[in-house]
């Protein structure tokens, strides 16, 4: 239902995470410049009785269509349980 939990079911826990102000950080790379491997998500200033509490919504990035897709296709295939990141 969130996007920091569609990347977990994605991607497994990140190496790094930082979380700072209104934003968090994921890594799953050990290069922090990596465009594929890094994401970040902002926390919305706006509270709702549908999202009362920390919801953090992805900054998308052209980059991350190509990853999303073949990590899709990794948990599709079962692969995902012979692949490393």
């Amino acid at each position: 239902k969130t996007d920091p939990g569609m990347m977990y079911i994605l991607f497994g826990p990140p190496i790094y995470s930082d979380q700072f102000s209104d934003q968090m950080f994921w890594s799953y790379s050990y290069n922090q410049d990596d465009p594929e491997r890094n994401f970040l998500f902002v926390r919305p200033k706006l509270k709702n009785r549908y999202f009362p509490f920390n919801h953090y919504i992805l900054q998308r990035n052209s980059y991350y269509h190509t990853v999303y897709y073949q990590q899709t296709e990794r948990w599709r295939t079962g692969t995902i349980l012979n692949t490393n990141l």
